[in-house]
């Protein structure tokens, strides 16, 4: 359909440039019909390679999710399972040094784990084969508990979380699971970038039936990513916000990112 639409204009053009020219001047004519032949089929050449390319670089996407899936990620949940062992002493005791060196070693691979699971749900939902399971949940009861899995991390750095809607009941229809993930990375990504002492706050504002979180506080380096408008993530914090934004634009919402420092997320209340 491409290659005929091309065609097409090509020809229209060289019918119009024959029109103009004098009928007695061949040569201009001759001269102006190879040089539409020659456009014409470097064309066809180009958009050829391009779809080979596209072809080529998805199946290399695809090799390397399937490598990270299977021969990076199984070994990994396999060192974590020993360390399991080890860390609860099925076999031996572990002095005060040896079993918080084994503990920073599990928190290790537990991370690289988590990274790689977000590396694959990203891959898959930008190929819309990443299924969103919607459930009426209350939304505070998720910020909470958001807060209670991220003390130890908040306490290195003395960071206090201050919740602005504790007493209200904010009932939603989304994926529970999959915005609580969006919630903790977001976090996580306020502490890494927050100056110790500060607080981080979190406020829920309902509109219209659409539900809006904002998280302020932390570095105001943290809202400056390229996530928010580029489609193309690195390693490490920015594929974790990558994710989050493919699973807010999932529910049919949108990210939030203004000049007053203010950043979140709206999504509908009911789907």
């Amino acid at each position: 359909m491409i290659q005929l639409k091309d065609l097409v204009i090509t020809i229209m053009y060289l019918y119009i440039f024959v029109i103009i020219l004098p009928e007695k001047n061949l040569i201009a004519t001759s001269f102006l019909l190879i040089l539409f032949i020659c456009y014409f089929t470097q064309s066809i050449k180009n958009k050829e390679f391009n779809k080979n390319l596209r072809r080529y670089l998805s199946a290399q996407k695809e090799r390397f999710i399937n490598i990270i899936s299977h021969d990076l990620r199984i070994p990994i949940i396999a060192q974590i399972r020993a360390l399991e062992l080890i860390n609860n002493e099925k076999l031996g005791k572990l002095n005060e040094a040896q079993k918080n060196m084994m503990l920073d070693i599990e928190d290790s691979c537990k991370c690289v784990l988590n990274l790689m699971s977000l590396m694959i749900n990203t891959y898959k939902m930008e190929n819309n084969s990443y299924k969103l399971i919607y459930e009426k949940f209350n939304l505070t009861d998720v910020i909470i508990s958001c807060f209670d899995e991220l003390l130890p991390l908040a306490a290195e750095k003395n960071i206090t979380f201050e919740y602005n809607n504790y007493n209200e009941t904010q009932t939603i229809t989304a994926d529970k699971t999959e915005l609580k993930k969006v919630i903790l990375n977001i976090l996580s990504a306020a502490i890494s970038n927050a100056y110790i002492g500060q607080k981080i706050s979190v406020i829920i504002n309902n509109n219209n039936n659409r539900i809006r979180l904002i998280f302020g506080g932390g570095n105001n380096q943290l809202y400056q990513h390229n996530y928010i408008c580029s489609d193309y993530a690195s390693i490490g914090q920015d594929i974790r916000l990558k994710f989050c934004k493919k699973i807010i634009e999932n529910h049919k919402g949108k990210i939030i990112h203004d000049i007053n420092n203010s950043f979140g997320f709206e999504i509908p209340q009911f789907a």
